[in-house]
């Protein structure tokens, strides 16, 4: 069984959704959807390690959030894509966003959201890797001025008040680099 998965943060990379959905992505593979109700936020808690040791960062995540609009990108995925990829956002439940997704789609819209049990403390300001960001970019460039606008606004929205974090990174978990465009981020 496929579904369409709601594609942000570093899958919007056709690099990064490469390596976590073991095969070839390219910018065509992606469809524009909007997601209503559900903003982006850096609160889900990963730990990895940098050059000051192992250290507690955010990625982003999709929150419910009323009367938001959010400009996005689904990729059509098997079962066994998502179960691959779940490895790799183990801080991430699977939740059914379909009645959120327009224009409707004729199979199943599901996305990654963070589990309670990983989400930032209430108040507290996020830490955020400068090297996820720059990866983020370079994938949302490749969609074109209108999207890559929209989706600008809402990472700089969620961004505000973060604390950017410089250097090279990797997972502490080896499954999760290897499910990544490479274990030690040097882009």
């Amino acid at each position: 069984m496929s579904s369409y998965l709601l594609v942000y943060g570093s899958l919007l990379n056709p690099l990064s959704a490469s390596a976590g959905l073991l095969r070839d992505i390219r910018v065509s593979d992606y469809i524009d959807v909007t997601l209503h109700d559900y903003a982006l936020s850096y609160n889900v808690l990963e730990r990895v390690v940098m050059h000051q040791g192992v250290i507690d960062v955010c990625f982003l995540n999709v929150v419910p959030c009323p009367d938001h609009v959010l400009s996005a990108k689904c990729l059509k995925v098997s079962q066994h894509e998502l179960q691959s990829l779940a490895v790799r956002e183990k801080n991430y439940d699977v939740v059914d966003i379909s009645k959120h997704i327009q224009p409707e789609v004729s199979e199943r819209v599901v996305a990654f959201c963070g589990k309670q049990a990983c989400l930032l403390p209430h108040g507290e300001k996020p830490m955020v890797l400068k090297e996820y960001m720059k990866k983020v970019d370079r994938g949302v460039r490749q969609f074109g001025h209108d999207f890559s606008n929209r989706m600008y606004s809402s990472l700089n929205a969620a961004a505000q008040g973060a604390i950017i974090v410089t250097g090279d990174y990797s997972f502490v978990s080896k499954q999760q680099n290897d499910l990544t465009d490479c274990g030690a981020h040097h882009d």
